[in-house]
């Protein structure tokens, strides 16, 4: 059942990218035949993608400087593509706990946040005035 499923989902999909998609008959195959992550792959992908945003982040705190911090931005680039191969999982657990371990070890003591984020400087400073009714005075 499962099989005729899949085949019946798969034939609808290519014949919608061939009539609305505007795509050849075998256009729309090749694009069918395009492989997919798994759910742990791409968790595993989202938790690196995090870890390297939080390290730029650190840097940009640390670095005011746009030409030291684009330089240090590389220095992470190089170190997070240096790893980006190893493939047993407790490697990885021990690089992505390591990485943790700086990132905490690093945190700036006084961070940027954008003025207009919550903790930023000009977060609800002119807050708009209520768009309710007042509420009627009692006599």
């Amino acid at each position: 059942m499962q099989r005729h499923a899949y085949f019946s989902v798969r034939s609808t999909l290519k014949s919608m990218w061939v009539e609305y998609g505007g795509l050849k008959k075998d256009q729309a195959e090749d694009f069918m035949n395009v492989p997919t992550m798994s759910e742990a792959q791409l968790a595993h992908r989202r938790l690196i993608q995090s870890l390297y945003k939080r390290s730029l982040k650190t840097a940009q705190d640390w670095y005011i400087d746009t030409n030291l911090f684009r330089r240090k931005a590389v220095e992470l680039r190089i170190q997070f593509d240096a790893n980006k191969n190893v493939r047993h999982p407790r490697q990885i657990a021990a690089l992505v706990k390591e990485t943790e371990r700086q990132l905490k070890e690093l945190r700036h003591p006084d961070p940027y946040i954008a003025p207009t984020a919550p903790g930023g400087t000009k977060f609800e400073r002119n807050i708009p005035p209520p768009t309710a009714e007042p509420a009627a005075e009692h006599h």
